[in-house]
């Protein structure tokens, strides 16, 4: 019984710890990054890159798809982690996606001074203009 006991206590340390050191992703930091989807120049690059994909011109597709996306603890959008939040059409998709996935590098997120990663959720319109 005592060694059952003892080695439940040093595996619930054991797996603690390796907890305790992984990464957390924040969506509500201390600090926020000044350039995620809230300045100009963001909000410049997004639409100078965004292409309005043809067949959804010629199929009147129009909306708001909503992508989310972790920063890195270094600035770099985690290309792996873009994906679709709330959907248009799947060409709408894949533009949104492809040009979040262009940004250049963000400020620090810092979280009790130390830079972490956030998690971002930002909308790209799609709008045909008449």
């Amino acid at each position: 019984m005592k060694k059952i006991l003892f080695l439940f206590i040093v595996n619930f340390l054991v797996v603690n710890r390796l907890f305790a050191q992984t990464d957390v992703v924040t969506d509500v930091p201390q600090q926020m990054p000044s350039s995620v989807n809230t300045t100009p120049e963001y909000t410049k690059f997004l639409y100078g890159n965004l292409k309005y994909p043809n067949s959804a011109l010629r199929s009147n597709i129009e909306g708001t798809v909503y992508v989310k996306f972790i920063v890195d603890k270094d600035g770099s959008i985690m290309k792996d982690c873009v994906k679709v939040e709330r959907s248009v059409h799947p060409i709408l998709d894949a533009e949104a996606i492809r040009v979040v996935k262009m940004f250049p590098n963000q400020a620090l997120t810092l979280q009790n001074g130390i830079p972490t990663q956030k998690l971002v959720r930002m909308p790209v319109r799609f709008v045909i203009a008449r």
